[in-house]
């Protein structure tokens, strides 16, 4: 009972109990001159209420392989390959839907000139400097449209497409076009591949057909998308490129006009179903997107093939490894934990769990963000009818979010809930996962989100577990 008392106190009034025990401090060193305010303060405060700290906890990290994570609708179309030194070699490739949203309007006598796909960068994952070959080609699968949220593609989806390309192009990737001297403005240039003729005539006759010349369902049903497939043998990069700018452009003219007009299909593309009671408008996006990427592991990693397989970072050079895009994460258990609680009544007036990276091969980036979500003693996310069970920000019902700090190299959560409610016996003490950034859709649902395949690898023997809290005999 007492254990339960001092848990509700300390998990809602962290932030009181900071300040009592300062104004206590304060107070104390009213009292004396001759002695060192500071020492007395603390001696007294650890004889009478028991306020302890300890980093000295053991955390078990591990790299996991969790389900496949959802890629569709994301921010980025990933494509090619790169070899990771550590993680085995990552492929990716890209499948679409195009549409107009102008009607093609070509008189009866227009010509054909060109056919031509645009893709502006928008990140990269691997060496730049090797020669690439990214193949476009036509879906013969049509792609859903489904607005559930927990329906969709993912990492491992696919779908068929014609096996010659109706685009192709070999070059060397300069995704950055200009970067100003302080490095904090970046300009991404634009990839241009010259699409087949044959493609573009096709598509230049469809002004004969009224609702496919409009765009529009007509228009997906008649063409179902195009999927961007790098060479497998390359050993370049993932190129990540904008659906908001990515197009594909029709040209053509009329005879005797001296004007080319053109037509522009594009990747992305929203229309509004309402507005919201600020009078905002409501959009929703109509064309489909997915990324599919898959990972060939070697060495311990090999192992990892399954949902739940688990690699313990003594296996693995001390080091626990996350990669975005394939479902490979750490997980972080506390051993320990409960032995706390053997002679004393404990109450977490905060924790900390820190970890710490390894410096990441040239041109691989670090993830920006994490989250945490709850583990079983299978190795999986535990769910709920929302999806993920998350661990929240303290104080607040937003999910946790860890940001990376450059100059210590490290990731900070505040777990102080989570620990004390393990210690409540209101959650098993089964571990915790790292997610990317969980953000909750307007109806508070979550889900693992693989928008990259950025990568770290975490430093087992730095792990730390940083707790004050305070115990009292039982």
């Amino acid at each position: 009972m007492l254990l339960k008392k001092i848990s509700t106190l300390f998990t809602t009034s962290t932030q009181g109990w900071l300040a009592y025990s300062f104004a206590m401090l304060l107070g104390l060193t009213t009292l004396t001159s001759c002695e060192d305010p500071k020492e007395i303060g603390s001696e007294l405060i650890a004889q009478e209420l028991g306020l302890k700290f300890t980093d000295t906890l053991t955390v078990n990290s591990s790299t996991v392989l969790l389900d496949s994570v959802y890629t569709n609708m994301g921010n980025n179309l990933l494509v090619g390959n790169y070899t990771d030194p550590i993680l085995g070699k990552i492929h990716s490739a890209s499948f679409f839907q195009i549409a107009n949203a102008d009607t093609l309007k070509a008189k009866t006598d227009a010509v054909m000139d060109s056919l031509v796909m645009y893709l502006v960068y928008r990140t990269y994952q691997g060496d730049t400097t090797k020669s690439q070959t990214l193949n476009v080609h036509r879906l013969t699968d049509a792609l859903s449209n489904s607005k559930d949220y927990f329906t969709g593609y993912f990492n491992n989806s696919s779908s068929a497409y014609e096996s010659t390309p109706v685009g192709t192009k070999v070059f060397k990737p300069r995704p950055i076009k200009y970067r100003n001297i302080a490095g904090d403005t970046i300009k991404f240039d634009t990839l241009r591949i010259p699409m087949s003729r044959a493609l573009g005539q096709e598509l230049l006759n469809q002004r004969s057909s009224s609702d496919i010349a409009a765009g529009g369902a007509a228009f997906r049903s008649y063409f179902k998308g195009l999927a961007l497939v790098g060479k497998k043998s390359d050993e370049g990069a993932i190129l990540g490129f904008s659906p908001s700018y990515t197009k594909m452009s029709l040209y053509y003219h009329s005879p005797g006009d001296t004007a080319v007009s053109i037509l522009n299909y594009y990747a992305r593309l929203t229309v509004t179903t309402g507005y919201n009671s600020s009078g905002v408008a409501v959009t929703e996006e109509v064309l489909s997107r997915y990324n599919n990427i898959t990972a060939e592991r070697s060495g311990a990693l090999a192992g990892l093939v399954k949902p739940g397989d688990i690699l313990s970072s003594k296996l693995s050079n001390n080091e626990a490894y996350f990669q975005g895009g394939v479902g490979l994460t750490t997980k972080l258990e506390f051993p320990g934990l409960l032995r706390f609680k053997d002679k004393y009544n404990v109450a977490i007036n905060k924790a900390e769990l820190v970890l710490e990276t390894k410096s990441n091969p040239v041109n691989l980036s670090i993830p920006s963000v994490f989250s945490l979500v709850e583990s079983n003693s299978s190795n999986r996310i535990v769910k709920d009818t929302y999806g993920l069970l998350f661990l929240r920000s303290e104080g607040t019902t937003s999910p946790s979010a860890a940001v990376y700090d450059v100059t210590r190299k490290t990731f900070t959560f505040n777990i102080t809930s989570a620990l004390q409610n393990i210690l409540s016996g209101r959650r098993p003490n089964t571990g915790l996962l790292l997610t990317p950034q969980i953000v909750l859709s307007d109806k508070g649902n979550s889900k693992v989100f693989g928008d990259n395949t950025s990568r770290v690898a975490f430093d087992a023997t730095k792990t730390k577990l940083k707790i004050y809290y305070t115990y009292t005999n039982k």
